[in-house]
């Protein structure tokens, strides 16, 4: 029994250096294998056999020789093989869904917009069409994709790659990554929207060197002309990773904290919010006083370095990021040495999709 556990941690430990390894080369481009042994803390040895591995499978390449300053043979630099394969990367929303195309390097190849209905069902028709059209416009073999990730709204138990339970989808223990996987033969990696937004931004976006971070989510609904907001959620990373909680629940705003906004926006109010020099608007300065309030009770409880702020809707006003900023540091508990930073997410309503497909 005590021989069986071993094995299966040395497994789980190969599994995750070797993920280790292809996320640096990710986030920074081509390293040589003493830099990553650095980063990765990892034995020389150890490492040389993660990298051999991946060279023989293509899923690394040569990248040229690392410009060294003292005697002695230039270390070889490695990078991800773009060409390896590609992924898909979902937004999923009832309507209309965000798609992003990365190659197995982390670049991005194509984007577009899809139909999705609220019964999920319909996906095992949606995505092998979705499939069809990302071979058509972006030049990749659909024999090369590699896995498909998806971000949704809820509470998803990414172990199980089930919905826990979704008001947006009506759905509850909807095993969606196993229905998938058994429809497409294809791998599919789920996880709650947020948490999608976080990664994303982490390694490529507005967080980037931030280990301690709140993504804060406003959906907005439209009626007409009239703006309101249908829901809030958050993501929370601590010490560098997304913290989910023992039941997957973590980051979930309930009704104590839900910012009461009693006035309704209009269409305006969203072309302002997405114009990065417009003045603010009076509804979306009520906005940032009701918001701030529920940022100031989890920057009072978690303490991190910053708030990324994210929506359906694109955020860039920065009269609107300034003003977050100051009522959320007006609430504050006690007399802190550095102000709190809020920041608007670097790929705006692409953000959710590209973590997915990371």
């Amino acid at each position: 029994m005590l021989q069986t556990i071993k094995r299966v941690n040395q497994q789980t430990a190969a599994v995750n250096n070797r993920q280790l390894v292809i996320r640096l080369l990710q986030e920074h481009g081509p390293l040589s294998r003493s830099q990553l042994v650095k980063m990765t803390d990892l034995r020389g040895s150890t490492l040389t056999y993660i990298t051999r591995e991946l060279l023989q499978m293509d899923m690394l390449i040569a990248a040229g020789r690392r410009e060294s300053t003292t005697v002695g043979q230039k270390q070889q630099l490695l990078q991800i093989n773009p060409d390896y394969g590609w992924v898909l990367g979902m937004d999923l929303r009832e309507g209309q869904s965000q798609v992003v195309v990365l190659d197995a390097a982390g670049q991005l190849v194509g984007d577009c917009l899809i139909h999705t209905d609220q019964d999920l069902n319909k996906l095992q028709a949606v995505i092998p069409e979705l499939i069809e059209r990302c071979v058509s416009e972006f030049g990749v073999k659909a024999e090369n994709l590699l896995g498909i990730g998806m971000g949704v709204s809820g509470i998803v138990d990414v172990q199980k790659g089930s919905i826990i339970t979704s008001l947006q989808f009506g759905v509850s223990d909807y095993p969606l990554a196993e229905k998938l996987t058994e429809a497409l033969n294809v791998p599919i990696k789920l996880d709650h929207d947020g948490n999608f937004i976080a990664l994303a931004e982490q390694q490529q976006g507005s967080a980037r060197g931030l280990n301690d971070f709140v993504v804060l989510i406003m959906d907005d609904q439209v009626d007409g002309n009239d703006v309101s907001f249908r829901s809030f959620g958050s993501a929370l990373v601590l010490n560098g990773r997304v913290h989910r909680g023992c039941q997957f629940a973590a980051g979930e705003i309930g009704q104590r904290l839900f910012p009461q906004i009693s006035q309704k926006g209009t269409l305006s109010d969203l072309k302002v919010l997405a114009d990065a020099d417009a003045p603010i608007s009076p509804w979306l300065s009520h906005v940032c006083q009701e918001i701030g309030l529920t940022i100031a009770a989890l920057v009072n409880l978690l303490d991190p370095q910053a708030v990324l702020l994210a929506g359906d809707s694109a955020i860039a006003n920065r009269a609107f990021i300034q003003e977050m900023q100051k009522q959320i540091n007006q609430q504050r508990i006690g007399t802190l040495p550095e102000l709190l930073e809020v920041h608007t997410c670097a790929f705006s309503t692409q953000s959710c999709a590209r973590g997915a497909a990371l």
